[in-house]
């Protein structure tokens, strides 16, 4: 039965609540919804009954073993329809297709090794869309983008930052890659994007209020106030690598005079950087780089005053860089904060733009419930 406005229209909390539980916890009877949400057996009967109506759960089998009538098992209709996320980076692209119940349908992970040109990323971009969408069923839902530089959050596009190391940034990735309109596809930062996947299933689940530093070929913040993301008004909040060490010196321009990130494009040598703190002592080079980028995050704290710190990048695999800056920002900090780093890896902007398309479309059919920030 093909599901229409009409029954998206007539789901209620409740019913919101049995699909949730299904998606979470797999297939179960009226009475194991009953039971497991803490409502009477007719009404979770009355919601099996809407949800099916509206194609959004399935009848999937029987309890086997049971005496007397056999009770029916129900499931998330996943074929109902699907999601795409896309995440670019500068030397690498993924995508992730998902049905409703978000079961991964389709992923690919594309490295280049080297960065990629504008040209080089569309057409990249181009193919793996399509050959994602040759792997979904249904309707698409909800489509989401990380890209490595800030993004508009009033029109969904991309700003160009000067000397921005990442070819997304001189794009509009929704005419160029998605030919979709701004109000159907949701871009955002790809630092963002991986401080919300911690927000909702990572470390940060339970601290409404933290900020989550990212470094890499880029340096950037997140910043997550009252259970929500702050993007500020024009998409800029986090750019922590504009922030002023001194008059006319930006962190990313000390990082350049350091000889830690490119004149040309102020993209970082994470190589170099990992290998300044190899070797014990540090030199004074290595102490002014911690220095300079631990001022920023203290000035981001005391200004924010968060629960807590959450790092990520690939510099933080090395035990030295993490302690040392760990170090240098309690002693800029005026009371301790904690300091944690993120269980995720690389791929934690694609895991957040995944997690954003399906809550997004749990929206797009009524079925989710966002709680009030705060």
């Amino acid at each position: 039965m093909r599901s229409d406005d009409a029954c998206l229209a007539a789901i209620t909390d409740v019913d919101r609540q049995c699909f949730d539980y299904l998606r979470v916890h797999g297939p179960a009877s009226r009475a194991g919804l009953s039971a497991n949400i803490g409502i009477s057996r007719p009404t979770a009967s009355e919601s099996a009954r809407r949800l099916q109506q509206a194609n959004l759960i399935r009848e999937t089998g029987s309890c086997p073993g049971q005496r007397g009538r056999t009770p029916q098992l129900y499931d998330i209709q996943g074929a109902r329809g699907h999601t795409v996320s896309l995440a670019l980076d500068h030397d690498w692209i993924g995508l992730r297709v998902c049905d409703l119940s978000r079961g991964v349908l389709w992923e690919r992970i594309d490295r280049s090794g080297t960065p990629l040109t504008t040209e080089q990323l569309v057409a990249a971009s181009r193919t793996l869309v399509a050959e994602g969408h040759r792997h979904a069923s249904g309707e698409c839902l909800a489509v989401t983008c990380s890209v490595a530089d800030p993004v508009d959050p009033r029109t969904g596009r991309v700003i160009d930052m000067p000397n921005s190391p990442f070819a997304a940034g001189h794009i509009d990735v929704g005419s160029a890659i998605f030919d979709r309109a701004p109000e159907t596809l949701h871009v955002d930062n790809d630092v963002n994007w991986a401080a919300f996947a911690e927000s909702r299933i990572g470390l940060m689940q339970r601290q409404p209020n933290f900020v989550y530093v990212f470094i890499g070929a880029g340096i950037g913040a997140a910043i997550h106030v009252n259970g929500a993301l702050y993007r500020g008004a024009d998409g800029l909040a986090g750019e922590i690598g504009h922030n002023r060490l001194a008059p006319g010196q930006t962190l990313v321009q000390r990082l350049i005079e350091l000889g830690i990130a490119s004149p040309s494009d102020s993209s970082i040598d994470t190589d170099r950087l990992i290998s300044m703190f190899d070797t014990r002592p540090q030199d004074a080079t290595a102490t002014a780089v911690i220095d300079a980028i631990a001022a920023a995050i203290a000035n981001t704290v005391i200004t924010l005053n968060p629960g807590a710190l959450v790092f990520a990048g690939r510099v933080f695999d090395s035990p030295a860089f993490a302690e040392a800056l760990r170090r240098a920002v309690s002693h800029a900090l005026p009371r301790p904060i904690e300091m944690t780093q993120t269980a995720f890896g690389a791929q934690a902007p694609l895991l957040g733009a995944t997690l954003g398309a399906a809550e997004q479309a749990e929206r797009y059919l009524h079925l989710r419930i966002d709680p009030p920030a705060g």
